[in-house]
């Protein structure tokens, strides 16, 4: 089943919030390709652009964290580490709709506890500093 993005899953800052749209879309290409009946070859290319993108949206969010001192920054990195080790893992002999869907909840609960706290911070900094 497609994932779909909602406006109560953004964290404010449009950066973010752009890369998380855009995950979703690459889960949805990958279940796509896998309902289409791909081969395992084209949906292991799929896995490593979803994983890719992973791995630039979770940069780009640390990124922002030691620029702006975000106090949480080793836990949250700490989050992402252990989730690209699991989805690593997981690369090899799950099905497709099991990646897709550990993938799916990981990032929803990520944004609601983790992502929105530090959209929280991103945005009261922004805020001081336009005052």
């Amino acid at each position: 089943m497609p994932v779909q993005w909602t406006n109560d899953l953004a964290v404010g800052i449009t950066e973010i919030d752009d890369q998380h749209k855009e995950l979703f879309r690459r889960i949805n290409d990958l279940l796509e390709a896998a309902d289409r009946g791909k081969d395992r070859g084209e949906i292991d290319k799929f896995v490593a652009f979803l994983q890719n993108h992973l791995v630039t949206h979770f940069a780009t969010e640390e990124k922002y964290m030691l620029r702006y001192g975000y106090p949480h920054y080793t836990r949250h990195k700490a989050r992402h580490t252990l989730f690209i080790m699991h989805f690593t893992g997981m690369k090899r002999g799950n099905p497709i709709a099991s990646i897709a869907q550990y993938t799916t909840d990981w990032l929803l609960d990520h944004i609601d506890k983790a992502d929105k706290a530090l959209g929280a911070f991103l945005t009261s900094i922004q805020t001081k500093k336009a005052a």
